[in-house]
């Protein structure tokens, strides 16, 4: 019992080191990785699994060549062939499921942003609460203005502020400063983003509306208000929710399987011609496993969602409409976004 016990220790430090080390060394190597041109990224994955393939191929030859007769069994061509359409199928499978994940990140963005738009022409029309109502359109206002910088922050892969850990000191992601240049009382943007939300809700549903118009109104805010906070959970959990890393694996184990398997199970081979198979079917592994890890990131690099500048489009028309004849902020900010943050 012991020595079960000391293996579980061992184990929970070493999952522990692991997460340790994944927040300190490849969370930054990923940020900097991803701020890379999309055709970097995937030639460059590309390139990484075809010279593999090239290394594998000598000590793959050596083991073939030393086969001591031909084997030319039409089962070992059969089995190669399901080897092949199972890996053919897991890629699609992946590749599918990453672009629609993709799509479906850029659909649920522009359906946030929209409803932010609606429920501020909603609160507007309000007729015997203009106070709540400027209220309701001004908060509206301040949280597209601070989706522009929470789009920059997801650009740049930092992590986002969750709900729940507001008061949870730890949580530097939620904290006024985390060490990443902001002074001391400026809270990073997803944080103060989650207090409009907050702070938006609580003034909706302390409306009290006695006119009938006001009441089919205040019914469509609440249908919009639901809409609007499920395309903004759907948003953060495709941010913060990669593809599973089981699947990564399946690529890896599948991969090394149906470049090695021609080599052992079908007799010797032309050295020249198998390097030449080898290397195509690297090449076009790579370029599949390239494209789906650019659409596993849905947010980041040049590919990404287009969010800045919806954002910048719809918080100039909130705001003009809130201060006529006042020049609204621009988007290209010549200043930090912990300084846009405080003018905002």
């Amino acid at each position: 019992m012991e020595q079960l016990s000391d293996l579980v220790q061992r184990t929970h430090a070493l999952f522990d080191a692991m997460a340790q080390l994944r927040y300190m060394v490849l969370q930054p190597l990923l940020s900097e990785v991803l701020s890379w041109p999309s055709w970097v990224l995937i030639a460059l994955i590309t390139a990484v699994i075809t010279l593999a393939g090239y290394c594998l191929h000598g000590p793959l030859m050596r083991r073939n060549e030393k086969a001591s007769s031909p084997d030319h069994s039409e089962i070992a061509g059969h089995f190669l062939g399901v080897i092949g359409v199972i890996y053919a199928v897991l890629l699609a499978f992946v590749v599918v499921t990453a672009w629609q994940q993709f799509d479906h990140a850029e659909e649920i963005s522009m359906q946030e942003q929209r409803d932010v738009a609606d429920l501020f022409d909603l609160a507007g029309a309000y007729q015997m609460h203009p106070a709540e109502s400027s209220d309701i359109r001004s908060t509206l206002a301040s949280y597209a203005l601070g989706m522009i910088v929470e789009m920059k922050q997801m650009g740049r892969n930092e992590p986002l502020c969750a709900v729940g850990n507001f008061a949870n000191e730890i949580d530097l992601d939620c904290q006024p400063d985390d060490g990443k240049g902001r002074p001391y009382g400026v809270l990073p943007a997803s944080r103060l983003n989650d207090d409009l939300v907050t702070k938006l809700r609580i003034k909706i549903m302390s409306l009290r509306l006695t006119t009938g118009a006001d009441q089919a109104l205040y019914r469509q805010s609440l249908v919009l208000f639901e809409d609007f906070l499920g395309a903004r959970d759907h948003r953060r959990h495709h941010y913060d929710e990669p593809m599973p890393f089981v699947l990564w694996l399946a690529f890896a184990i599948g991969g090394f399987i149906t470049i090695c398997l021609p080599y052992v199970g079908h007799g010797r081979r032309d050295r020249d011609r198998q390097l030449a198979r080898t290397l195509a079917l690297c090449l076009m592994i790579g370029l599949i496993i390239g494209l789906t890890f650019v659409f596993d990131h849905p947010f980041r690099g040049d590919g990404a969602v287009e969010g800045v500048a919806q954002w910048c489009s719809t918080a100039k028309r909130l705001n003009s409409e809130i201060n006529p004849g006042v020049l609204s902020p621009g988007c290209a900010f010549d200043r930090s976004d912990w300084r846009t943050m405080i003018w905002l």
